[in-house]
């Protein structure tokens, strides 16, 4: 039986944008669960890749069973519209699937235009945690080169796994739901530029890209700007940016209150889509530069709101012997250790008991 991953039959995760009975996915981690009863299950799926003709950059996705945190299949689609079998076994049992993109929104989305199944009923959509978080971040949060190695890997999609970056694992050892709202070298003033460069970067930034289901799936599929809703409405919101403004800012005093200034604005605007919402600060894990501007924007943000819930916490610096991923990002190990630290500090705080 064919239906479509916009009804009732499938849980959608993440922000994602709906044309028709299309479901479009951009950002990391995003997923169609589904459960049914049968032998297989396709999808007709409809990809746009951003870098065409570069295979380093295919968008990737996975297919999970029953909650493996293994994948039964992970592998680059076709650009254009093209089948794919997710799942299939020669018993007939009741199966739980999940569709998740692997590669970021930076470089490809896909539309799922149908699914199949051979259960007389299609599917039945799985059931939602009791929680759930939300995360604003960069290439961090992506899981970029988590699986590649420094000085040896040179970056592509296929390499990177938001399953193995901390804010999926930190969600997962919660019990909670988790939406990334997430693009490698993104900042809030600049986005990552090399030394030798003195003027910002500022083709996509995070206040600007916030308010879009996904800037480029908004373009591409002639979409309008989409204020964030609250349609997720999440318990806490973990923004973890500063790191390539960094890059730019250099303990430079203007470029440090600017950046404050941002963050500033940026706050009141995840406030505004999320009033219920514990909001933590998060820095510090590949560069501390603006650490301390982005502590005492928090306390100030803190004191002339009058919002007790918006916190900020400092992360230990990456440690050589963890090793490093891809262009020195998190290994496995740092990701894995910063999701330990993150999920019991939530715990002391509470911030999912509300």
């Amino acid at each position: 039986m064919k239906f479509s991953a916009a009804s009732g039959k499938v849980r959608i995760s993440g922000r994602v944008l709906r044309e028709k009975k299309a479901v479009y996915f951009g950002y990391s981690a995003s997923f169609a669960e589904f459960t049914f009863t049968g032998t297989y299950a396709k999808a007709e799926i409809d990809n746009k890749t951003y870098v065409p003709g570069d295979s380093s950059f295919d968008t990737f996705v996975a297919v999970f069973i029953d909650g493996d945190a293994q994948p039964y299949a992970r592998f680059p689609l076709e650009e254009g519209l093209r089948e794919y079998v997710l799942y299939h076994s020669e018993e007939k049992k009741k199966t739980t699937v999940r569709l998740m993109k692997m590669s970021e929104a930076a470089f490809g989305s896909y539309g799922i235009i149908s699914l199949e199944t051979d259960d007389p009923r299609g599917a039945m959509p799985s059931r939602e945690l009791p929680h759930r978080i939300e995360f604003i971040g960069d290439s961090i949060t992506c899981g970029y080169g988590n699986e590649g190695v420094f000085n040896q890997d040179t970056f592509c999609t296929g390499q990177e796994n938001p399953t193995k970056a901390y804010a999926v694992l930190t969600a997962q050892q919660l019990q909670a739901e988790f939406q990334l709202i997430s693009w490698s070298g993104i900042g809030l003033i600049s986005d990552y530029v090399d030394p030798d460069v003195n003027e910002p970067r500022e083709e996509i930034l995070m206040p600007e890209l916030y308010s879009f289901i996904d800037k480029r799936t908004s373009e591409a599929w002639d979409f309008t700007r989409w204020k964030y809703n609250g349609a997720y409405d999440p318990d806490l919101v973990i923004i973890n940016i500063g790191t390539n403004d960094a890059s730019y800012t250099r303990e430079i005093e203007a470029r440090d209150r600017k950046f404050g200034e941002t963050y500033y604005r940026f706050l009141k605007e995840v406030r505004t889509a999320n009033p219920r919402a514990e909001i933590l600060c998060i820095l510090g894990l590949m560069d501390k530069r603006l650490c301390g501007q982005t502590e005492s924007t928090v306390r100030k943000f803190m004191q002339e709101q009058h919002d007790q819930h918006v916190s900020y916490y400092e992360l230990e610096l990456q440690r050589e012997e963890d090793g490093k991923g891809t262009d020195e990002h998190p290994s496995q190990i740092t990701h894995e250790k910063l999701a330990a630290e993150l999920s019991e500090l939530i715990k002391s705080r509470n911030y999912l008991e509300n």
